[in-house]
Formats: C-alpha cells, structure tokens, sequence
C-alpha cells in the first residue's frame, strides 16, 4: 500500500504532535538559574518577634539580579545574641548573633518572590562589640512567589557588610538602624 504525499504529510504530522505534546512538559520546563545580584538596603529595629523573646529588624532594599532584573525588597528577622566571638569586617572583636528566623519577599515587574530562613544554620550576624562594623550572611529557601514566579523553589545566600548608623541603647534608648551593602547567590527555578 502506497501513501500518496498528502497522507504521508498528515500522518508525519500527525506522529510529530503527539511526540512534542510528550516531550512538552520537559521541552518546556523552566531551568534553574545560577543567581547572581547585589544592591543596597536599610534596616531598624520594629516591634515584631518571630519567638517572643526578642525584637525583629525590619529592612527595605533595592538591587538588581538576574533572576528578574531590578527589584525593591522588604525583610523582617530576628537574631539572638551568643557569648561567641567573631571578628568584624574593620577588624575589631565582635559578639556572634544566631538568626532565630527571617522571611522576605524581592518585587520584581514581573513577580514576587518569598523566602525563609530558620536557624542559627541558615544564619549569623558579627557585630563589632566598639564599632558601628558588623557582617554576616543569611541562606534563604525560595516558599514561592507572585506572578511569574508563583511556582519558584531554590535557595538564595544574601552575604552583607553594615554600618550600624544609630544604636539606641548606646545612647540611653532602645533599637538599631543602619544600612548594608549585599550581594546574592545561590539556584532558583522560576
């Protein structure tokens, strides 16, 4: 039995769609991406405890990436103090402070995306016991997002210098502000 050109041409199509419908899900699936960022940010002490026994620090920031490009952020996290030493990024002796928690959320044009972090594991803060110098890192899990990154996992490092730019107790009151400069690393699948 001889096909003539026009049912070869419709059973070669027809065998080509229902291959690429099989593959589509593979084909088509978003790939993690490698991330790569920085910008800058702001933070003060609020009246918000992830455990009860401590204050929360609130901080906004702005910055740019390559998961979605520019991007303002809110945080909030908590840490606690340690009788651990560290040394602080302008070389004085400073006091480790464990993360107790931290959730944040990066706004994109495109999209939200939120994280969490529990656990001196996922986080510390050196803190210069005679300076305004403190540093640390926190290494976030991706919870989801908004948008075009409702379906997004992975996990994001955010590693920070800061300069403490008013301290409350030194001064006979109550709570922290400062600013930082961060960089961003770690895998997201959008």
């Amino acid at each position: 039995m001889r096909l003539k050109a026009a049912q070869f041409g419709l059973a070669f199509f027809s065998i080509l769609s229902v291959a690429l419908i099989a593959m589509a899900p593979d084909a088509f699936a978003k790939k993690p991406i490698s991330v790569s960022g920085s910008g800058t940010s702001t933070y003060v002490t609020v009246a918000f405890s992830f455990d009860g026994h401590g204050d929360g620090i609130s901080g906004v920031s702005t910055g740019s990436d390559n998961v979605g490009g520019s991007f303002v952020g809110q945080s909030v996290t908590e840490y606690v103090v340690t009788s651990t030493t560290c040394k602080a990024p302008d070389g004085t002796t400073g006091t480790v402070y464990d993360l107790v928690q931290s959730r944040a959320v990066k706004t994109y044009k495109t999209g939200q995306i939120f994280t969490t972090a529990v656990g001196e594991s996922a986080g510390t803060l050196c803190a210069s016991d005679s300076t305004a110098s403190e540093n640390g890192s926190v290494t976030a899990t991706i919870i989801g997002g908004s948008g075009s990154y409702s379906n997004a996992t992975g996990t994001e490092t955010t590693t920070f210098n800061a300069e403490l730019l008013g301290n409350g107790p030194t001064d006979g009151g109550s709570g922290v502000f400062g600013a930082t400069q961060f960089t961003t690393s770690g895998s997201v699948k959008p």
